[in-house]
C-alpha cells in the first residue's frame, strides 16, 4: 500500500512540476552564460586541460564500486535537496578515492555537510563587512593555498551577498573576512549590538575535499573580478596536481523550462524507482493492472490490426443439449468470422471476396450447404455443425495477396 502510494505521489509531482512556475532562479550551471552561472569556470577548466563532464540526471550513477582517483566532483548552488539514495552515492564516490568541491549557500547540501566533525554548517544570515567595493553586497575577502603544485599563493577576492561557516571548522582554512564582518541575524541591514564582529570563515580544506560557503565566486559576473578565477584554478590544481576529470552536478539546477523541468522530474521518478524495492513493486503491480484493464475494457479499432475478437465466442461453450434452432444465423457468423480471423483478413478485406474465400478454404460440403441455404436447422443438426466450426483448420488460400486485395 505504502509502495503504490508513493508510485501515486510521484506521478502527481511530475505533473505538477512541469506546469507550476517555480519561484527560484535557475543558476550555478556549467552550460549555461546567464551572469549567475559558472560556464566560464567550466570553460577555464577545459583550456587546463581537465576533462570535463557532467551529471544530468542523478547522483547516483556515483555509487558505483570503480575506482574514482583523480576525479573531481563540483557541486555548487544546489537548488533542491537531494535525496538519501544520491547521499550515499555522493559518499561511495568520496570513499573510493573521488574528490568533492562544496559550494554552496542555500543550505541543501547540509547533510553532506554534518558529516564532518564540529559540528560545522552555513549560517543563512546575510554577511556584511567595512571591507566591500561599491556596495554592501560586495565583500572583499582573502584567501590561501599552500598545496601540491601550488605553493604558497595569497588572493584577493570579491563576493556577492556571501554566507559564512559556522560552528567547529575542521582541517585548513583557506578563505576568510577581515576582523570587521558580522552576521545580520535580525536581516534589518544594520549591525545591531548582540551582533558579534569578527573574522568569519568562507572556505576550508578538510580530508581532500574543498568546502566553501559561498558559491558566488565562481559565478561569470564574478569571474573576472580581483583574483576570482586564479583561485578557482587553483583549487582544482592543489586538489588533481596529476591532472584527471572534473564532473559538475547539473542535476541539482532547477530550470526556468516547463519541458524541462518535467524531463528531469521523469529522471528523478526513474532513478527512485531503480533504487526502492516498494516502488518497483508497486510499479509492476500498476502496470500489470492497467494492461488488465485496457484488455477488458479497450478494443483496439479493426483497421489497426486483423485478429480482432469473434462475434459471440461464447457459442463456442455451447454444450450439448443447449442449442436452440433459433441459433442458425449466430452459429454461421461465428463459421464466417473463424475463416475470416484465421486468415487475417479485415472486415472490409472479407467481404470482397466472401464466397469465393469460402468455397475456396472449406473442403467440407456439409458446412458448405450450411452457409448456402437458409434452412432451418433442427437442434441436433445445429449443434453437429458447431462442433465441425469448433475442430475446423482452415486452410491457407492460394493466392492470399488477392485475398487481402
Amino acid at each position: 500500500m505504502l509502495g503504490a502510494l508513493t508510485v501515486v505521489a510521484l506521478l502527481v509531482a511530475l505533473a505538477v512540476s512541469s506546469l507550476w512556475p517555480w519561484s527560484v532562479e535557475r543558476q550555478m550551471s556549467a552550460y549555461s552564460d546567464q551572469w549567475n552561472d559558472v560556464s566560464m569556470f567550466r570553460e577555464a577548466l577545459v583550456k587546463d586541460n581537465y576533462g570535463v563532464e557532467d551529471i544530468m540526471s542523478s547522483p547516483t550513477i556515483l555509487g558505483t564500486q570503480q575506482d574514482w582517483t583523480d576525479h573531481l566532483l563540483i557541486i555548487m548552488g544546489v537548488e533542491k535537496p537531494y535525496t538519501q539514495e544520491e547521499l550515499k552515492a555522493i559518499r561511495q564516490f568520496l570513499t573510493n578515492g573521488g574528490k568533492m568541491i562544496l559550494a554552496d549557500d542555500k543550505g541543501y547540501s547540509a547533510p553532506l555537510l554534518k558529516d564532518l566533525p564540529g559540528g560545522v554548517s552555513i549560517n543563512r544570515s546575510r554577511l556584511y563587512s567595512s571591507d566591500y567595493i561599491k556596495n554592501p553586497d560586495f565583500i572583499q575577502v582573502t584567501a590561501y593555498i599552500d598545496s601540491g603544485p601550488v605553493v604558497n599563493k595569497h588572493y584577493e577576492l570579491l563576493t556577492d551577498r556571501p554566507a559564512a561557516f559556522q560552528g567547529g571548522i575542521p582541517g585548513t582554512v583557506f578563505s576568510l573576512t577581515d576582523d570587521t564582518a558580522w552576521l545580520d541575524a535580525n536581516g534589518n541591514s544594520k549591525k545591531d549590538p548582540d551582533e558579534k564582529v569578527g573574522t568569519y570563515v568562507l572556505g576550508f580544506f578538510f580530508n581532500n575535499n574543498a568546502y566553501l560557503s559561498d558559491p558566488s565566486v565562481f559565478i561569470n559576473d564574478m569571474w573576472p573580478r580581483l583574483q576570482n578565477s586564479a583561485l578557482g584554478q587553483d583549487i582544482v590544481r592543489a586538489m588533481l596536481p596529476r591532472g584527471g576529470k572534473v564532473i559538475f552536478d547539473e542535476s541539482r539546477h532547477v530550470s526556468g523550462n516547463a519541458a524541462q523541468r518535467a524531463q528531469k522530474e521523469v529522471y528523478d521518478a526513474f532513478i527512485f524507482v531503480a533504487n526502492d524495492n516498494y516502488a518497483k513493486g508497486a510499479l509492476i503491480a500498476v502496470c500489470i493492472i492497467g494492461v488488465l484493464v485496457y484488455l477488458r475494457y479497450v478494443r483496439l479499432p479493426t483497421d489497426w490490426y486483423h485478429l480482432p475478437a469473434l462475434d459471440e465466442p461464447w457459442l463456442l461453450n455451447y454444450k450439448a443439449g443447449s442449442m436452440t434452432a433459433s441459433d442458425g444465423l449466430r452459429v454461421r457468423l461465428l463459421l464466417e468470422n473463424k475463416v475470416r480471423v484465421a486468415l487475417r483478413l479485415s472486415d472490409k478485406e472479407f467481404k470482397l471476396r466472401r464466397k469465393a474465400i469460402l468455397e475456396e478454404v472449406l473442403d467440407d460440403p456439409d458446412l458448405l450447404w450450411f452457409l448456402r441455404t437458409w434452412a432451418e436447422y433442427k437442434k441436433e443438426d445445429l449443434e453437429r455443425v458447431l462442433e465441425k466450426v469448433r475442430v475446423l483448420e482452415v486452410k491457407e488460400l492460394a493466392d492470399k495477396e488477392g485475398g487481402a486485395a
